[in-house]
């Protein structure tokens, strides 16, 4: 720490005595010069963090990979799991498929097994299940395509089974309908995906004619989704699908597992503008065991939840939009952006209670949209201007798991926003086609807040986190407590992993930046990912621009992808 301290305020001295000589120049050379010097300290500067954290590193080329890359930390046995997606494809079960490469790292980063998966073609890990016990890793493929920041899968869903200790590989494969997946579980000897299937396209097409015309027909009639579950029985592989038919628009929020092999799956069900509920199912293989409906104000937009059992409570928590006053109500029930956060005890489902806690009322969230605001620059088209002048960000919430402490329950959110890119193409005629592809999701701020069984929310927190784009949902903010029952929290912003303190009511400002021992060599860090291992150790793995060994102030540059593991020190 004080090696850093040091070097951070040399940095400003050096950093002001160069803006003085670059001022005061008049040749071109010296100016050019003395603008490398100083943009390159810049740099460098902004990346070093002490040896010491850094344990050890390896890298390999990026020449024949894309760009997708998974690890999957395994704290019991002190193993990583690496995905990286080959430039390559071959005939598999589903025509052609990209080529994964597949390898198991020890505590010490050496190479334990290597082998190839084959994926959908040009599609992702939307998700992935460690099952310790087992000794087994799940993965679920998903393929691209669909409109917006939605995958659709049309035919085929594929799961992958890896045995950690032989790295075995058994792959598993649906017949599916037009289909969204919105979790993936595992239950018993069960794979689970949970999502929605989605009306036909000649249907879509009525449906968007009749909105401009005349409503003579209920429009979320027409556009109709029903929910959908794909149970896959590990020991044969059978894959038996199963659709609950139930009348109006269906968006699933949120799925659970049960000891018993059974999901819970709770869906947004609505009717018309005035009604809405809350259909909760219990799914064993393509049964529905149980059916609970349960009431919901048809203003509030239920978009996120996760469910937790305390003192005897069932209880639901997750985030919502407000409807009230919206004229477009009908574009309001697919969206899924965020106004505030609900707390709901649905013990007796019969009569469900709920909180509500919009963010404007949450002062720590007040106060960082307010910052994201103020600093958006490039991203003014994610904030709506309220009449107050208070910029509001159009954002999703990512749930983390609930946490029960000192009988305090823990809400962990992530406020993220799906960015799309507009290419326009010109046609033989002459005429221009324009369209909209996925960018993917733009990572902005954490949130924590704590309640207690009876709702009552007892404090929050909230913090940004930069602006790091990634295209799979997934956990960014690490949090840790320390014997003192303190809170800290390391995350990557897409060019350094950052650690942050909380002091009272209040994160402290970015303490280290952790990427490279020799901070000399890097230059710019482009897609990367940091994830907890175990004990005080961590994972950071992405892609670098290094420079090149004794290349001298102009050298040369080269890309590489890195592992490195990382131990967290106060």
């Amino acid at each position: 720490m004080y090696k850093i301290k040091f070097r951070r305020l040399f940095a400003i001295h050096f950093y002001t005595l160069i803006i003085i000589l670059i001022i005061f120049m008049k040749k071109s050379f010296l100016f050019f010069t003395f603008y490398i010097l100083f943009t390159s300290v810049i740099s460098i500067q902004a990346q070093y963090v002490p040896e010491k954290q850094l344990v050890n590193r390896i890298e390999e080329p990026l020449d024949g990979f894309k760009s997708e890359n998974l690890a999957i930390p395994l704290g019991s046995t002190k193993e990583i799991i690496l995905l990286r997606k080959t430039d390559n494809k071959t005939r598999g079960e589903l025509g052609r498929m990209d080529i994964w490469r597949v390898t198991k790292y020890n505590q010490k980063l050496n190479q334990e097994w290597t082998d190839e998966i084959l994926g959908t073609k040009n599609g992702f890990v939307k998700d992935y299940i460690v099952d310790e016990e087992a000794g087994k890793v799940y993965l679920m493929f998903f393929g691209a395509g669909g409109k917006g920041e939605v995958a659709v899968v049309n035919k085929d869903l594929q799961f992958a089974e890896i045995d950690i200790e032989s790295g075995q590989i058994q792959m598993h494969f649906a017949k599916i309908p037009k289909l969204t997946v919105s979790h993936f579980k595992k239950s018993g000897n069960l794979l689970y995906a949970t999502g929605v299937k989605l009306p036909s396209t000649l249907r879509q097409m009525c449906m968007g004619y009749l909105m401009c015309s005349i409503y003579i027909f209920n429009p979320i009639k027409a556009l109709k989704a029903d929910p959908y579950t794909v149970a896959v029985d590990l020991s044969s592989s059978r894959a038996t699908p199963m659709t609950t038919k139930f009348k109006g628009f269906n968006i699933n929020v949120t799925a659970a597992s049960n000891h018993d092999g059974t999901v819970d799956v709770i869906y947004k069900n609505i009717i018309s503008k005035k009604k809405s509920n809350i259909l909760k199912f219990k799914v064993d293989r393509e049964r529905t065991t149980e059916l609970t409906e349960m009431k919901f104000d048809p203003d509030i937009n239920m978009n996120s939840a996760v469910i937790v059992e305390h003192n005897n409570k069932k209880l639901i928590l997750g985030g919502f939009g407000d409807q009230s006053g919206k004229k477009n109500w009908r574009n309001f029930l697919s969206s899924q952006y965020t106004n505030g956060l609900y707390f709901g005890d649905i013990t007796n489902e019969k009569n469900p209670q709920y909180r509500f806690y919009d963010f404007s009322d949450i002062k720590s969230v007040r106060k960082l949209q307010e910052q994201l605001y103020e600093e958006r620059s490039g991203l003014a088209k994610l904030f709506t201007k309220k009449k107050t002048g208070v910029g509001e960000i159009k954002q999703q919430l990512l749930l983390h798991k609930p946490v029960i402490i000192d009988d305090e329950i823990h809400l962990r959110a992530e406020s993220f926003t799906p960015t799309y890119v507009t290419y326009t193409t010109t046609n033989s005629d002459g005429s221009t086609t324009t369209h909209q592809v996925f960018d993917g999701y733009l990572f902005l701020g954490f949130t924590m807040a704590a309640f207690n069984d009876e709702g009552d929310m007892l404090w929050d927190v909230s913090f940004p986190t930069g602006e790091l784009k990634s295209f799979v949902l997934k956990e960014t903010v690490k949090v840790m407590r320390d014997e003192y029952g303190d809170f800290s929290f390391m995350y990557s912003n897409g060019y350094a992993v950052v650690k942050r303190r909380l002091e009272g009511n209040e994160v402290t400002e970015i303490e280290e930046d952790v990427l490279s021992d020799e901070e000399e060599k890097i230059k710019r860090s482009y897609s990367q990912s940091m994830d907890y291992w175990y004990d005080d150790f961590y994972i950071a793995y992405g892609t670098q621009k290094l420079k090149e060994e004794g290349s001298g102030l102009f050298g040369g540059r080269r890309k590489t992808f890195f592992l490195s593991k990382i131990k967290n020190e106060d």
